[in-house]
C-alpha cells in the first residue's frame, strides 16, 4: 500500500475512519466507509462493509464514530446505520460464506443534526452501477481505506482481477481495517465509487439490488414515487398486472401507480439534477426471476427516426434503453424524463388517434399511449408514494 501525501485531495477527502463500539466481543472495531453523493437527501449517506456495523458474535454496534481527513467528525447512533436483509440474517466473517457477497451496509446521519461548519462541509463522491464488465477489465482500480485502525489514509493500485455479477476481485492483497473502503475507477476525469472492499482482494459490486436496498434506508430520499401528468387532473402512469406487464396511463391511483426511483450514477459534489441518471421501476410488480427487475425503458423497435414506445423490460441491472435523466421544466414543480442515450428523447403521453372510449372533457385515457418521443414531451410531478393499498386485516 502507498500511503497519501495529502488526503484532503478528491477522492481521499471522502474517505472516512469507522470506529465501531460493540456491547460485546472484539471492540472497538476499526474499519473504513465513504461518503457518496446522493441526490435530494439531506443526510451524510456513507457506504461500508457490513461487518463494521454488525457482528456474528456482538451483534450490531453501539455506535461509529466517523472521521474524514479533514477532520470532520460525528457518532452514529442505533438507528442511524443499517445492513443488508441477507447480511442481517446470516451474519458472518467468512468470504466463502454465501451471505458475504451482501456484507454492506450504510451509514446515514442528518445533516442538521451534525451541523458542520462550511469549511468542513462534505457532499460525496460520485458512483455509478453503469460500468460493464468489459471496460471493468482493462481499468486500473484504487482501494482506499486505513489499515489496522492506522489514522493515516492509504491507497491500493491495481487491476481488476475476476468481474462478476456481483462482485470483483483485484491482484493486490490488502489488510485488515480497509473493509469498506471505495473501489475507484477514473472516468471522465472524475474518480466514481463502483464497489464496496470487504474482504481480502474482493468487492461486493454496486449493483442495481444494492442501490435499492441502501436507498430504502434513507428516510428522506423518497424511493418511492408516483408519476403524475404535470397539469393534467390525476392522471398518472401506471404499470399493469400480469407475468408481462406494460406501462401505461390511468386516471387515478392504485399500488400499482407506485415505482421505485433509483439513483444508479451520481455525480460529485452539489451537482445539478440533470447530471445524475435513474432507473425506473415498478415498486409492487417483479419478475419470478431472482435479482431481475422490470425497468421503464425505451422500446427501439420501430423504425428509424419513429416514435419509440414505452415498455418495461426485464433485466437484472438497466440498459442504455433504461436510463434516465431528469430536468426541471423552468421553475415550475414540473420535470421531464429523458432518455440518456444519444436520442435524448423525452417520454411523452399522447393521445391516440382512435379512442375506445370517448371523453367529453378530452383527458387522456387508458388506450393512450406513452412514448419517447424525440420533438414532443410531457411534464410530470414526482410524488410521494401513494396509500398503502393492501388488505386491511379483519380484526
Amino acid at each position: 500500500m502507498t500511503n497519501l501525501m495529502d488526503s484532503t485531495d478528491e477522492p481521499s477527502k471522502w474517505v472516512c475512519h469507522l470506529i465501531g463500539h460493540f456491547d460485546s466481543g472484539e471492540s472497538p472495531i476499526h474499519g473504513t466507509g465513504f461518503l457518496v453523493n446522493i441526490p435530494d437527501t439531506n443526510m451524510y449517506c456513507i457506504m461500508t462493509a457490513g461487518h463494521n456495523l454488525k457482528r456474528a458474535e456482538g451483534g450490531y454496534a453501539i455506535s461509529i464514530q466517523v472521521i474524514f481527513p479533514n477532520q470532520l467528525k460525528f457518532t452514529a447512533e442505533p438507528g442511524e446505520f443499517f445492513v443488508s436483509k441477507i447480511y442481517h440474517d446470516y451474519t458472518t466473517l467468512k468470504e466463502t460464506d454465501e451471505s458475504s457477497v451482501s456484507d454492506y451496509g450504510l451509514i446515514t446521519v442528518e445533516r442538521n443534526k451534525v451541523m458542520a461548519p462550511k469549511e468542513l462541509d462534505l457532499r460525496g463522491c460520485a458512483f455509478s452501477i453503469l460500468t460493464p464488465k468489459s471496460e471493468l477489465l482493462g481499468m486500473d482500480c484504487t482501494v482506499h481505506g486505513y489499515k489496522l485502525g492506522d489514522p493515516l489514509q492509504t491507497k491500493n493500485t491495481s487491476k481488476f482481477l475476476i468481474v462478476l455479477p456481483e462482485t470483483f476481485s483485484y491482484i493486490k492483497e490488502t489488510t485488515p481495517g480497509v473493509s469498506g473502503g471505495p473501489i475507484f475507477i477514473s472516468q471522465h476525469g472524475s474518480d466514481i465509487a463502483v464497489g464496496i472492499h470487504n474482504y481480502n482482494q474482493r468487492a461486493t459490486r454496486l449493483t442495481y439490488r444494492v442501490i435499492l436496498e441502501m436507498l430504502s434506508w434513507i428516510k428522506d430520499y423518497g424511493l418511492l414515487r408516483t408519476i403524475k401528468v404535470f397539469g393534467a387532473s390525476e392522471i398518472y402512469l401506471r404499470s399493469t398486472r400480469g407475468s408481462n406487464p406494460n406501462i401505461i396511463v390511468r386516471r387515478g391511483q392504485d399500488e400499482y401507480s407506485n415505482f421505485n426511483f433509483v439513483v444508479v450514477s451520481a455525480a460529485k459534489n452539489e451537482a445539478a439534477l440533470s447530471h445524475h441518471r435513474f432507473a425506473i421501476t415498478p415498486a409492487h410488480c417483479r419478475p419470478k426471476t431472482e435479482n431481475t427487475f422490470y425497468f421503464l425503458t425505451i422500446n427501439k423497435d420501430g423504425d428509424e427516426g419513429g416514435e419509440a414506445r414505452a415498455i418495461l423490460r426485464e433485466d437484472t441491472s438497466p440498459g442504455k434503453e433504461s436510463i434516465l435523466a431528469l430536468h426541471r421544466r423552468g421553475k415550475t414543480e414540473g420535470f421531464r424524463l429523458t432518455s440518456a442515450s444519444k436520442s435524448a428523447a423525452s417520454l411523452a403521453v399522447k393521445p391516440r388517434e382512435s379512442r375506445r372510449h370517448s371523453c367529453e372533457c378530452g383527458c387522456i385515457t387508458q388506450d393512450d399511449a406513452v412514448q419517447f418521443h424525440p420533438t414532443v414531451n410531457t411534464a410530470f410531478s414526482l410524488l410521494p408514494k401513494m396509500k398503502d393499498f393492501s388488505p386491511k386485516k379483519r380484526r
